[in-house]
């Protein structure tokens, strides 16, 4: 670290500040977005959507069978708590 005049910016720096200033102006953004980014996302989500779907189905279909599941569970044990809910009460004698 020399503290004597101060270095000339190489040419890699300039490029690179060159590049940062045309990408921040806003024509740029737009072109930007509309001819790159627009288009990939749109292939990229015409080629994901099949499986999104797919992964929704088979969600739906773990819910459905738990469910069923839950009340298959439910169902064999009523009648326990039947026979457990409808017993007498009696009181404590000392």
């Amino acid at each position: 670290m020399s503290f004597g005049k101060p270095e000339k910016p190489s040419f890699l720096e300039k490029l690179m500040e060159a590049s940062i200033h045309i990408l921040n102006r806003e024509d740029t953004r737009k072109k930007l977005q509309l001819y790159l980014i627009d288009p990939l996302l749109n292939h990229v989500l015409e080629r994901i959507f099949p499986y999104i779907i797919l992964i929704c189905v088979l969600f739906a279909l773990l819910l459905i069978i738990a469910m069923m599941t839950f009340g298959i569970l439910i169902l064999q044990h009523r009648p326990f708590l039947w026979s457990a809910a409808t017993l007498p009460l009696s009181p404590i004698h000392p």
